[in-house]
């Protein structure tokens, strides 16, 4: 996902170049019209049928916990004499771009069903993309088992365009280490804002040398990501319901961002936040330069650093919900992958089929305990047994239930930037968090006007 950016800008000057020997994509009015996804007959044994299935890398790996097969694949073969099942991988970068360079015509290979980091969702059905899934929805037995945060998130205006394959939900993690050096209790992180400001000022006056909190601020995705848990337990939002104007300049979102310029006004957090990705600020609180990370994806058990096993793990690292403020809901932020149907397959009928078996909850569970990734299904959340290597999944299920997801709309990257951008003008001191959001927020609506 950290190459989401890259991955979007690179992809103007390749689309654009191959699309002037081609003709046009879908316009944007595209999905919208498109009409619900046709049914046409599965694979017959008089007919040879290959189904192409576009995954993540990770998804595909040899000798891991795969959702795809062998089970699902073997059982969708069988049924279908004549069928093959060809799945592929690629990194994330790689992935948008073979996506939109099929829908371009610049490859001539097409996929049925392709896998979609859910930030991708506008722009796939503003392009016409995506295959309208409301006719299979209509009579999915399955579609009771989302969990109820996720259940209308795949929805992009008014109608079903994607499943939920897994996810990952921001947690607010702690070195064990600096807490105890701080005189802090190692097994309790802050629950308040009020708490985070007392942790962080033990920490600032005991613990030299230690950054007492960090939170990524550097001109790239994770500084948003991270903030919105914040933004979203004040009531505010980053759009208004229809996704049209920017909300994140209400009294909400000041406040959200007010406590990012107190904690470094107060010397908790460093201004070098300004340059910091997430990933960046991820090892300091492994090795104990930073006492609290105010969000990251899961615990941190998916990304261990050399040198650590689940038993350092839990021994070094707390995660718990983000601290709520005076008066705010507890809220967290969402993201992960998603599978969609290409409007252009001709398989539809049998690609939904494997949709329905891969992302089956207790199908998935194999793949979510050994990658750590949330169940996105109810039955795969009841199964704590399963997931019992992970020291924290009680407190990421329950995460789960108070998930929010940033607005799937076709110009979120050009967005995101601008929020940073007035972000970093707060944190740097070169505006008031009033005058650098109403700034932020008035450039998002001229860039969101029809």
């Amino acid at each position: 996902m950290k190459k989401r950016l890259m991955a979007l800008m690179t992809i103007v000057v390749i689309a654009g170049s191959a699309c002037s020997n081609t003709a046009a994509p879908a316009s944007s009015g595209a999905a919208a019209s498109q009409p619900a996804a046709s049914q046409p007959a599965a694979a017959s044994a008089a007919t040879a049928t290959k189904l192409v299935v576009w995954a993540r890398n990770y998804t595909v790996e040899a000798g891991k916990a795969q959702p795809w097969a062998p089970d699902p694949k073997a059982k969708l073969e069988a049924a279908h004499p004549g069928l093959t099942v060809e799945l592929s991988g690629a990194t994330s970068g790689d992935q948008f771009n073979r996506i939109e360079l099929s829908q371009a015509g610049a490859v001539a290979d097409k996929p049925d069903i392709f896998q979609l980091d859910n930030i991708w969702l506008g722009q796939f059905v503003d392009e016409g993309i995506t295959a309208n899934l409301d006719s299979y929805y209509a009579n999915w037995a399955d579609k009771s088992d989302i969990v109820p945060a996720y259940a209308e998130s795949t929805k992009v205006k008014g109608s079903q365009q994607a499943v939920w394959f897994y996810s990952d939900i921001r947690m607010m993690i702690w070195s064990k280490d600096v807490f105890k050096r701080a005189g802090l209790d190692p097994e309790k992180g802050p629950a308040t804002w009020d708490e985070l400001m007392a942790d962080a000022k033990a920490i600032k006056d005991k613990v030299p040398g230690v950054n007492p909190v960090e939170f990524p601020a550097s001109s790239e995705e994770s500084t948003v990501d991270r903030f919105y848990s914040y933004l979203y337990m004040t009531g505010s939002n980053i759009l208004n319901a229809d996704n049209t104007k920017a909300a994140f300049n209400d009294a909400g979102g000041q406040k959200a961002l007010q406590l990012y310029v107190d904690l470094v006004k107060q010397g908790y957090a460093p201004k070098a936040v300004l340059s910091e990705t997430a990933d960046d600020i991820y090892p300091h609180v492994f090795s104990g330069k930073t006492g609290i990370m105010l969000a990251t994806v899961g615990d941190g058990l998916g990304s261990l650093p050399d040198g650590f096993d689940v038993s350092k793990f839990q021994s070094t690292i707390g995660a718990a919900l983000p601290p709520l403020c005076s008066g705010c809901q507890p809220a967290t932020t969402a993201g992960g992958w998603m599978l969609a149907i290409n409007s252009a397959s001709q398989n539809k009928d049998v690609a939904w089929e494997y949709i329905s078996a891969v992302t089956n909850g207790a199908n998935m569970v194999p793949f979510e305990v050994e990658r750590t990734r949330i169940p996105v299904r109810t039955t795969g959340l009841a199964q704590a047994d399963a997931f019992k290597a992970d020291p924290y999944f009680a407190q990421e299920a329950e995460a789960a239930k108070v998930a929010h997801f940033p607005p799937f709309i076709a110009k979120y990257t050009s967005m995101i930037e601008i929020l940073w951008t007035g972000m970093q003008k707060a944190i740097n001191g070169d505006l008031p968090v009033k005058d650098a959001l109403d700034q932020a927020a008035a450039d998002v609506d001229t860039l969101l006007a029809p």
